[in-house]
């Protein structure tokens, strides 16, 4: 556990610092604006734009309709100049042409338009931004180059009769368009076109606006016009906001003050009808040189119509909208065809290839002035604390806490969070941080922390395995786990093989034990069997069970392999070489270990019930292998084997025992005795299993005499072998009471 917290620690730390540092560096903040602002807008969706703006299209429908060019700037100027009497007759507020008219057309067009323009006082021209370049140095050595944009006014009979000049550029950006210049450094901090179209709406409350200066800061603000009827005439309008903008600049705090006073007065009957506006005029005096917009909606959205409807006067006069009292943006725009040069693509782009014209975005960004509505990005700070707070909290839950659990916390939170920040959005115009911290940094977090738990799972599996590897091989673990993962049971856990199986077990155990504190025993027992478990293991075998001081042993496989059969005799010899080495080492305690081997089929599973289980081979094979370790005591011999089991092994040298009948069993079964490796074999051993076999033949044929004769030559060479001791007993007994006629050597052990 102090593990994972410390792992989780250190990722967080580490997810929380590269989300930060990515919020901090451009591409973060480019993925946060093309995607999170994307985020925002769609879930809040299109909303009504103010009823203040209309859009007249310069569009190929009024081309065809009308037998114009394509190019709306190669139209004849008269029109403009009937459309400017026209939306004058209908008490329009402003007038913004989003097109620029460079070059002088006819005189008389544009006499027409100019007079136009004139009379109705409230007009913008769109000026044009050229940039040339300069070195900053005027020798060779020049590094570096000095960008400077300049305002081209349209033709000038234009320039001098309408109200104001001013640019409106918007970058061309391949992801999208989310931001306008307020103020354009380069071209002189002049405003741009929306900007002019709302000032120039917002005249009638101008006078409130100055008085609340001159109120608050009387040196301040003496040299701003106090009120509309004392602007100045052509571009004077222009000169008044640059002039009111370096005044805000120089004294940001002005804004808050201003804004806390009209709030104070906003019931007062000076700003009771006009304390909106006064508010978007200082919101637009006081905002950053570029803002983001708050778009409305897919293209359309703010109310459009085509030019051809107004000349022609075939629109009936309930179809058009009321352009009293609005601000009337005219310009080039397609609601109908992707083919469009002036064209942005931003949020609501459709999927049809429409973009928003740039008459509606200058139509937007003056809504948004008029609202006061534009977006505010969250401090840097708070981009900052979100992406690092969001690694530590999110690695914390995906190192702790499974995936699944961490996987939803993670997903909740996000959810939560989301609508928080929507609700900033919607209602504040706030856009809080949410790519970074939570797709990037969340999904980095689930990353790591599976990544993490996998490891560490895969870490904890293989020291389960090993630890039980002291107690079941690895194959059977495997089956074990994969059998509990599907079921929750290790009880399907059972199989029939083929198996060699090994008993063994010592003499003089319980005077071992009684001689010994349990601690001694404990340490005794466990050299014991460090000697017994190493051939096993040595010759690929299974230790299976342990009880006291006896050894069960297991080679299993699908098929009767002779190889299980050959690497189970040679485990038998090396125990018992290795037990007599540790004998040797062990002073006046020592523990004679006799064995047991037999072969057949088997049963290898989990044996148990309710909540205790163990793994071990069941069987006849197992029971007759602890038959065959026990016939050890009455023969006085070290290991036996099953015929079964040594039948086809010529590499060892056996001999063979006879036939026996043991304790509790039906059938009789041919034994031997495993001697050694043929190769390793003594010439007297040679010689003992020679004789042996030829007296067991004597026995089986009753010639007692001859057989008597046999066991003694065999106890000449070995003086203490057991089995020769027990047929001479057996002969003379028989010798003197001869066994039934159906007798044909079989031995009955009843105990």
């Amino acid at each position: 556990m102090y593990r994972n917290h410390t792992a989780a620690i250190i990722a967080g730390l580490l997810l929380g610092v590269l989300g930060a540092t990515a919020s901090l560096s451009h591409y973060g903040y480019e993925i946060e604006e093309h995607v999170g602002l994307g985020v925002y807008f769609h879930i809040r969706g299109p909303r009504p734009p103010p009823p203040d703006a209309v859009i007249i299209a310069l569009d190929q429908e009024s081309s065809e309709s009308l037998g114009l060019p394509l190019n709306p700037v190669k139209w004849p100027r008269y029109l403009h100049a009937h459309l400017v009497d026209f939306l004058s007759q209908k008490k329009a507020a402003v007038i913004v042409f989003d097109i620029f008219f460079g070059d002088p057309a006819s005189e008389e067009d544009d006499r027409l338009f100019s007079e136009a323009l004139g009379r109705f006082g409230k007009a913008i021209l769109a000026g044009f931004i050229k940039q040339h370049s300069v070195p900053l140095q005027s020798d060779a050595s020049a590094r570096g180059m000095l960008h400077i944009e300049t305002v081209v006014p349209p033709a000038d009979r234009l320039a001098k009769a309408t109200a104001a000049i001013a640019p409106f550029p918007l970058p061309k950006v391949p992801n999208r368009l989310n931001q306008f210049w307020l103020f354009k450094t380069e071209s002189g901090s002049k405003p741009s076109l929306p900007v002019l179209a709302f000032h120039l709406f917002a005249l009638k409350e101008y006078e409130a606006f100055s008085e609340l200066l001159q109120e608050l800061h009387p040196d301040r603000f003496k040299s701003l016009p106090r009120g509309s009827g004392s602007l100045p005439a052509n571009g004077g309008i222009v000169d008044l906001i640059t002039a009111g903008r370096a005044v805000f600049d120089e004294f940001p705090e002005t804004a808050h003050e201003m804004l806390d006073k009209v709030e104070a007065e906003e019931t007062s009957s000076r700003m009771s009808e006009g304390a909106g506006l006064v508010k978007a005029m200082i919101g637009a005096y006081s905002r950053p040189d570029s803002i983001y917009l708050n778009f409305y909606g897919p293209p359309g959205t703010i109310p459009t119509i085509s030019l051809h409807r107004i000349i022609s006067g075939n629109a009936e006069a309930d179809t058009l909208p009321d352009f009293a009292g609005k601000a009337v943006f005219i310009g080039l725009s397609e609601l109908d065809r992707p083919e469009h040069v002036d064209a942005y693509r931003t949020v609501f782009s459709r999927s049809d290839g429409i973009d928003l014209s740039g008459v509606e975005v200058a139509a937007t960004a003056f809504s948004n002035l008029l609202e006061n509505s534009f977006l505010r990005p969250a401090p840097v700070l708070v981009f900052v604390a979100a992406a690092f707070f969001a690694g530590l909290i999110f690695s914390a839950a995906s190192f702790l806490l499974p995936i699944s659990i961490s996987a939803s916390l993670t997903a909740a939170t996000a959810l939560l969070y989301l609508a928080f920040a929507q609700l900033l959005f919607n209602r504040r115009g706030i856009w809080m941080p949410f790519v970074i911290p939570f797709l990037g940094v969340s999904i980095l977090s689930l990353l790591t922390g599976f990544l993490w738990q996998h490891a560490l799972g895969k870490r904890e599996r293989k020291d389960l395995k090993k630890a039980f590897g002291f107690f079941l091989p690895d194959s059977v673990i495997d089956q074990i786990l994969a059998d509990f993962k599907v079921s929750k049971s290790i009880s399907r856990t059972q199989q029939i093989v083929f198996g060699a199986v090994l008993c063994t077990d010592g003499e003089q155990y319980t005077t071992v034990a009684e001689s010994m504190a349990p601690e001694e025993l404990g340490h005794f027992l466990n050299n014991y069997y460090q000697a017994v478990f190493k051939p096993v293991e040595a010759h690929s075998g299974t230790v299976s069970n342990i009880i006291g001081d006896s050894m069960l042993a297991v080679w299993a496989g699908a098929s009767t392999d002779s190889t299980m059969r050959r690497n189970a005799c040679l485990a038998a010899l090396d125990i018992l070489r290795s037990v007599e080495n540790l004998d040797a080492t062990t002073g006046p305690f020592w523990l004679r270990t006799r064995v047991g081997l037999h072969f057949g089929q088997l049963l290898m599973g989990s044996i148990g019930g309710f909540e205790h289980f163990e793994y071990r081979p069941v069987g006849d094979v197992v029971n007759t292998a602890s038959r065959l370790e026990n016939l050890n005591k009455k023969l006085g011999t070290r290991i036996i084997v099953s015929e079964t089991l040594i039948s086809g092994l010529s590499c060892f040298l056996v001999r063979e025992l006879g036939r026996f009948l043991l304790h509790g069993k039906r059938n009789p079964m041919r034994v031997f005795e495993l001697i050694c490796l043929e190769q390793h074999a003594t010439e007297a051993e040679r010689t003992m299993s020679s004789t042996f076999s030829d007296a067991l033949g004597a026995f089986r044929n009753r010639a007692w005499d001859e057989a008597l004769a046999l066991w003694g030559n065999c106890l000449n060479i070995s003086a203490n072998d057991g089995p020769s001791r027990l047929y001479l007993k057996l002969c003379e007994r028989y010798r003197e009471t001869p066994p039934g006629e159906d007798w044909d050597g079989l031995i009955h052990f009843d105990k």
